[in-house]
């Protein structure tokens, strides 16, 4: 009597335990995951699951009794199929991927084998599909508050389509249908029944959570259940004994009708749409994807590419539709959206004969039970499940319902429930005296009475290990998910910060948790990829190329993987460039070739990819930069580059300016400037800002005589940059210079260079450099006319700068001129423009040439000669500068040698003399030690002797001796550490 209790009792509690499964299968959902659905329903049956096997351990079940395991002819179908896919994945190339995905079905299967052994009658099976349809309501109710925007999860986009469609605690619509159609023929069964009519208020919410969907498979599939049930109760009606032929007919009969009604749409559907086949929404890509996947089943027929590796696999079979897909929306099929095709392709046409004999067995053991029973309670439950498992069938066929976590659970769950239901209860000796307590004893049926036999002890330790082993592996899938989460967020940051101060430490920590990520599942290749990225990021470059290659490696056919791995090669190529004076060619030209081979590998798999083709025209840019600083013939690398660029815009260019403009320095390069203002103009529409694009821009229209695109386009720039002043105070400035430029290359005769600089000055006479452009027009002309009227028309006389006061002035006195020269050598030193300090060296011309008719003294004329001299300096005319400096040593006092000297070092050193040179910056550098100008003056000039050892010397002497805060300063410091740079890749040595 005790062991028989204990029997009941743990049978109960393993009940309950799938009891409580059910609810937190169906509810569960996790926010620190980036799929919030899968892995912690995942754990949770494997928990449940470790349960149920630690249970059985501690109270095994002896052989003959009562509670024994039953017969299970369809789990053992279903084991045959598992170990065929544990074959098949060993003997694929991607074992690990496969491996975890049968992880999840061997927890499904282990659940159903207990459910097998504790659901055999009817009142418990009836109370397990009231559990599901409530767990499954309380879902539908948590749809419904998401569509009236209550939703309390923090879901990463609630603006998308599979967000309305009422994804509830499922994350996609698909796979709340998947369930919702299942569900609903369980409480079409508990209706049946007087006591559980209320559950039709929730088959409503259901039904209508169902509609709200959109999902087309789940119609037909109810239909095809209520056909089948409407088939096998006619054929019930027979009075033949035999149940199998009863349930062949029935399964054909209802087959056959299904097909008639299919055909029969076809004509329907071709009114509506001109197809015979629905072709709304993403039909078409399921389509193409039927196709690759039976050129997938083809290609190895027998064992198939293994669980888990259809997405890593169908790359390779993709349509020209699915690769404009990908390249449009960056999606691709992750699944078959057929089950059996599915299988075929994960484990060959064996796996396919065992999956489609278990459907077939599953719908013949159902409807044998509705044929054969006398108890109508178990003919009601055989037309059930029957009905169940044909929706599953066919909600397959048009999706991968075995696939996700609840209706794949739900379908092993069920045909664990169908072994328990066939099989009756063995009786032994021992229970003959507990017969009388109905309620504790089930209805055991027609049953031999066997011998008590020993407890089972070694199977459940067999059970219980491999629930283990499911447990700890789910639990590691779930870390590993935590930590993809967290650099997945340091990802999102620092796209939405990306001028945080904190960006370095950001990415040190994404990066440390994708690494322990990697470490617990290394079969993904999410956490080797995004660790590229956050790597590229990070500039570090090597370490980006090896995690690239690991995430190629596991997705080998992936597109975009092959051209990151080749942006981050062209990455390394162009930093090893830029790194040395004297770059290592060869070893650049092995990263190109390396970077180039991955985006053909790329462009192999999709090409129509704008990712893909924008890394090759950027490699075929960098050869022709390398050609040409190699003297190499660069013609031929310059065609190939334009000719990817034009490929490139044609499939929708990633960075379009880019693209445009990349093709216009082709086409300058190929000295086809004509061609390239077209696509330079296109880049500057889009980004205005780039002031390259105005450089290359304006050096095509000089040199194909065409500056109207250059005038139009710099009056659309003028007048934008207006309003926003004196923001845009440099941008304005630029422009204005830009087409007093073109106007003068357009008609040199014309007075429209003059009027333009004029009108700036309205707009902005705060400027020194538009006052100098002027200035210069009118010098040149000869005519200062137009400088006189823009003074004169200014309203802010302060902002007059002296030299065009001076140059307007009719008196002029040596002391205007000394303070005038001193305004012009600070300008010059401001200037960022070589024409600027151009114009500057006119208005000193000007000056020179009038000083010899002004009374001063000698000092104050070397004091401007000196002057002037710096301003010959900065803007190149070295001759006059070293005439300048020259005579101002002879005149001014000692004090002011040693600044001189430098002046006239740098000037003699870029005539050629350098020894002069050399000897100039030595003595002023002896006379005055402590002064930064001259030992930056004298780290440049060792620099370019190659003295690279007294050149960082000097350097670090004119640093520390300049203060901290100015630009000079951190100038000195990048040329410093570019020197030190160098002479990493260089031998050091003096001279």
């Amino acid at each position: 009597m005790n062991r028989m209790n204990e029997e009941f009792r743990l049978a109960r509690f393993h009940r309950l335990i799938i009891y409580c499964w059910i609810v937190v299968l169906v509810l569960a959902l996790f926010p620190l995951n980036a799929n919030p659905v899968k892995h912690i329903k995942e754990l949770l049956s494997a928990i449940a699951l470790f349960l149920l096997a630690v249970s059985l351990v501690v109270r095994p079940v002896k052989k003959g009794a009562c509670w024994d395991w039953p017969k299970i002819p369809m789990l053992g179908i279903v084991a045959l199929w598992l170990v065929w896919n544990l074959v098949c994945v060993l003997h694929s190339n991607f074992k690990m991927a496969g491996l975890d995905e049968l992880r999840v079905y061997t927890t499904w299967i282990l659940i159903a084998l207990f459910a097998s052994r504790v659901f055999r009658e009817t009142r418990h099976i009836r109370f397990l599909f009231l559990v599901i349809c409530c767990a499954v309501f309380l879902s539908s109710v948590y749809g419904f508050m998401q569509y009236v925007g209550w939703d309390i999860f923090p879901w990463s986009s609630r603006n998308v389509e599979e967000y309305r469609g009422l994804p509830s605690t499922y994350a996609n619509p698909n796979f709340a249908g998947h369930v919702l159609a299942l569900t609903l023929i369980l409480g079409a069964y508990l209706i049946s029944h007087a006591s559980y009519r209320w559950v039709a208020a929730l088959m409503l919410v259901m039904a209508a959570h169902l509609y709200m969907t959109h999902m087309r498979g789940a119609p037909l599939a109810l239909a095809a259940a209520g056909g089948l049930f409407f088939v096998s109760f006619l054929i019930s009606r027979w009075r033949s004994e035999k149940t199998m032929r009863k349930a062949v007919s029935a399964l054909v009969l209802t087959t056959v009708l299904g097909l008639i009604g299919l055909l029969a749409l076809l004509p329907v559907s071709h009114k509506r749409s001109g197809y015979y086949f629905p072709t709304d929404g993403s039909l078409i890509l399921r389509y193409n994807g039927y196709y690759g996947a039976a050129q997938m089943v083809l290609d190895n027929p027998i064992m198939g590419k293994g669980s888990a590796n259809y997405a890593r696999n169908a790359i390779a079979h993709w349509t020209p539709y699915e690769k404009q897909w990908f390249a449009e929306r960056q999606k691709r099929n992750m699944h078959v959206h057929c089950d059996l095709l599915e299988t075929a392709v994960e484990s060959g046409v064996p796996g396919l004969f065992l999956h489609v004999f278990l459907l077939i067995a599953l719908l013949i053991r159902c409807l044998t039970l509705a044929f054969s029973e006398k108890d109508p309670a178990r003919r009601a439950l055989g037309y059930t499940l029957a009905a169940f498992f044909m929706a599953f069938i066919v909600d397959g066929l048009f999706g991968f319902n075995l696939r996700v976590p609840v209706s794949g659970a739900l379908f092993f769950l069920m045909i664990g429930v169908v072994d328990g239901l066939a099989t009756p209860f063995p009786r032994t000796a021992d229970d003959r005296g507990i017969e009388k307590k109905k309620k504790e004893l089930p209805s055991l049926g027609k049953g031999a009475v066997l011998p008590q036999g020993r407890p089972r002890r070694s199977f459940p330790l067999f059970l219980c290990t491999l629930s283990l082993v499911c447990l700890l592996s789910a639990s590691v899938v779930l870390v590993g998910e935590i930590y993809f989460q967290r650099g997945d967020a340091v990802r999102f940051f620092l796209e939405k910060n990306p001028d945080s101060p904190y960006l370095t430490q950001v990415r040190k920590q994404g990066i440390e948790n994708l690494r322990i990520g990697q470490k617990l599942i290394s079969w993904d290749d999410r956490y080797p990829d995004m660790l590229g990225h956050l790597c590229m990021r990070q500039a570090l470059i090597p370490e980006a190329i090896a995690y690239y290659s690991q995430a190629l490696a596991l997705d080998p056919y992936h597109p975009h993987k092959a051209a990151n791995l080749a942006r981050a090669y062209l990455n390394q190529g162009l930093r090893l460039a830029r790194a040395s004076a004297s770059p290592d060619y060869p070893a650049i030209a092995h990263l190109l070739d390396q970077a180039q081979s991955y985006a053909e590998q790329g462009f192999h798999y999709c090409e129509v990819s704008p990712n893909v083709h924008d890394v090759r025209w950027r490699i075929a840019r960098a050869k022709a930069i390398l050609a040409e600083e190699q003297q190499q013939e660069a013609a031929p690398y310059w065609e190939k580059a334009a000719a990817q660029i034009q490929e490139a815009l044609t499939y929708g260019a990633v960075d379009v300016p880019g693209a445009y403009q990349a093709l216009g320095l082709a086409y300058l390069k190929l000295n086809r400037p004509n061609e390239a203002v077209d696509p330079i103009t296109k880049a500057l529409h889009v980004k205005m800002d780039d002031e390259s694009g105005w450089v290359m821009l304006e050096a095509a229209a000089q040199n194909s005589d065409n500056t109207t695109a250059l005038l139009s386009l710099g009056y659309q720039r003028y007048a934008a940059l207006i309003p926003d002043l004196p923001e845009t105070e440099d941008a304005f400035v630029a422009t204005v210079r830009r087409l007093t430029r073109a106007w003068t290359a357009f008609d040199p005769q014309s007075q429209a260079s003059a009027r333009t600089a004029a009108a700036s000055l309205e707009v902005l006479p705060e400027r020194a450099e538009l006052w100098a452009l002027l200035a210069g027009i009118a010098l040149n002309e000869g005519d200062l006319a137009p400088l006189r009227l823009a003074m004169q028309g200014c309203k802010n006389r302060d902002a007059i700068p002296l030299f065009v006061k001076e140059l307007c002035a009719d008196q002029k006195t040596a002391q205007q001129l000394e303070e005038l020269s001193l305004e012009l050598a600070r300008l010059v030193q401001q200037a960022s423009d070589r024409d600027i300090r151009n114009e500057y060296s006119l208005v000193a011309d000007y000056f020179l040439v009038l000083l010899p008719e002004i009374p001063r003294a000698s000092v104050q004329e070397a004091t401007i000669r000196a002057n002037f001299g710096g301003v010959y300096l900065e803007s190149g005319r070295y001759d006059d500068a070293e005439k300048n400096f020259t005579f101002a040593i002879n005149e001014l006092p000692v004090g002011d040698t040693p600044r001189l000297l430098s002046g006239r070092a740098g000037a003699r050193a870029e005539l050629g003399r350098v020894k002069e040179g050399m000897m100039d910056i030595k003595k002023a550098a002896t006379l005055a030690p402590n002064d930064p100008i001259i030992q930056l003056t004298y780290a440049r000039m060792l620099q370019n002797e190659h003295r690279y050892d007294e050149a960082i010397f000097a350097y670090t002497a004119a640093i520390n001796l300049l203060p901290e805060k100015i630009d000079l300063r951190k100038q000195a410091g990048q040329e410093l550490s570019r020197l030190r740079q160098f002479t990493e890749f260089s031998p050091r040595g003096t001279q």
